[in-house]
């Protein structure tokens, strides 16, 4: 009997280290398992297509990374791809995961949570019937850039590039406008824009048509032009001109965003 209980008791013994160690080793396999070194290539790539506009591309690399790390900034990286695709439910979806998180830059979460309240305006527009006008059935003009990838520009999320689309607005006064938005804070129609300096009502009206409808807004459209004075009926035409030239000259020493730079300029964020 006594030593029945003492080959038991050595059982029970050599059981729980078995069960120690194979609790361990399940916890150092766990742990092997995430890559970061693989994340942060694969986060590369994933930033690399996003830049060249191939967002389904950008879409499967960041979510790879995540696999592999799930890096917070990964989170609100997958929110610019949506946006950028215009699925704005799965970006507001993955930048409120990341707003969640803890640890993440202070600038990069104030800017994902603008991000949030401007596309959910967006999708109450949406859910209520209201559609922004297709800048495709105007024809376009010679100096027309191509529309972006959502179809329409929303002022208050919409990036350096995404700025440049617009007729009449080039990387120098899209940068003006995106200071102007972090400083004076988000815009409160479209034709609050118009508040930018180098930005009047003719300028506005070039692309008007191409801005996303607003909460509380009505429609973008291009302002009714001014009848002139019948005593002066040239007067007006002197001034049209004038800005043309200066127009054009910030647009060469102007620089795009450097590459992860914060959420503010619209880039991806690294990890």
């Amino acid at each position: 009997m006594r030593q029945d209980l003492e080959n038991r008791s050595r059982f029970v013994r050599i059981l729980s280290m078995l069960l120690v160690v194979f609790v361990t080793a399940c916890a150092f396999g766990l742990d092997a398992s995430a890559d970061p070194k693989k994340a942060k290539a694969l986060s590369k790539e994933a930033g690399k297509a996003y830049n060249n506009g191939n967002y389904d591309l950008a879409l499967d690399k960041f979510n790879q990374a995540y696999a592999e790390d799930p890096n917070p900034s990964l989170l609100y990286n997958l929110g610019r791809v949506y946006e950028s695709k215009a699925d704005f439910q799965n970006a507001v979806n993955h930048y409120m995961r990341f707003v969640s998180s803890g640890d993440v830059d202070l600038d990069a979460r104030t800017d994902a949570l603008d991000r949030i309240n401007a596309l959910n305006e967006v999708l109450a527009l949406q859910n209520g019937g209201a559609t922004p006008k297709a800048p495709a059935a105007k024809a376009p003009s010679k100096s027309s850039k191509p529309a972006p990838a959502g179809g329409c520009v929303n002022i208050n999320t919409a990036t350096v590039a995404e700025l440049d689309t617009l007729n009449g607005i080039g990387p120098a006064l899209a940068d003006k406008i995106i200071a102007d938005r972090n400083a004076k804070g988000l815009f409160k129609s479209n034709e609050d824009i118009m508040r930018v300096s180098g930005i009047g009502e003719k300028k506005y009206g070039n692309f008007a048509d191409a801005l996303c409808p607003m909460s509380g807004a009505p429609v973008a459209q291009a302002p009714v032009a001014h009848a002139p004075s019948l005593p002066v009926p040239k007067a007006p035409a002197a001034p049209a001109k004038a800005p043309a030239a200066p127009a054009k000259a910030p647009a060469a020493p102007a620089k795009a965003p450097a590459a992860g730079s914060p959420a503010s300029s619209g880039s991806i964020l690294d990890i």
